[in-house]
């Protein structure tokens, strides 16, 4: 069991209380394999505690750095992973809008977990979103755009995760998030 810490101070000052509720409310929620499990939640007069299944490799950023690039089996095996975890949360009407390898733990038998729902959203098939969030190398067109959007940006989002996982970077790349854009 691992324990994620959270400032109420800092989650204040940043605006970032609503995306813990989110995060709570869907992890506790979300029963998959590949998914990160909420074990529980309590709080002091400073501290949020998420009690979270420990991971002890880390993130899947931690393995790209190390290998610099997957090779296409790996790469594929990982892709298969978080397909079945995008499927499995549109399956709910959910649309997880932060999909990268920092997002993406590894635990010790080379498994993936999900981690990090802040952003998570339901959004109904017949229905559109219009909040701009995410990480800009993985942002779709249509977010950008404002043209309101639902679970396939999360498609998209994987392409640009299996381009970093092959290349060792994202396809876009820019210090400036409008040049990415």
């Amino acid at each position: 069991m691992a324990v994620k810490l959270q400032s109420k101070y800092q989650l204040i000052t940043n605006k970032q209380v609503p995306h813990l509720y989110n995060e709570i409310k869907w992890m506790g929620q979300l029963n998959h394999p590949f998914i990160l499990k909420l074990n529980g939640i309590s709080q002091d007069q400073r501290i949020m505690y998420m009690y979270i299944d420990f991971i002890k490799a880390g993130d899947l950023m931690k393995v790209l750095n190390k290998f610099k690039q997957l090779e296409p089996g790996h790469a594929m095996f990982y892709a298969a992973q978080i397909v079945l975890c995008l499927e499995y949360l549109h399956g709910k009407n959910l649309v997880f809008r932060d999909l990268k390898p920092e997002n993406v733990l590894v635990d010790s038998n080379g498994y993936l977990k999900l981690a990090d729902f802040g952003f998570i959203k339901e959004v109904k098939p017949s229905e559109r979103t219009y909040t701009f969030c995410g990480t800009p190398e993985y942002i779709a067109p249509e977010i950008i755009m404002n043209k309101g959007y639902s679970q396939p940006v999360d498609w998209y989002s994987l392409g640009i995760f299996i381009y970093e996982l092959m290349y060792g970077r994202p396809p876009f790349m820019a210090s400036d998030p409008v040049q990415i854009f």
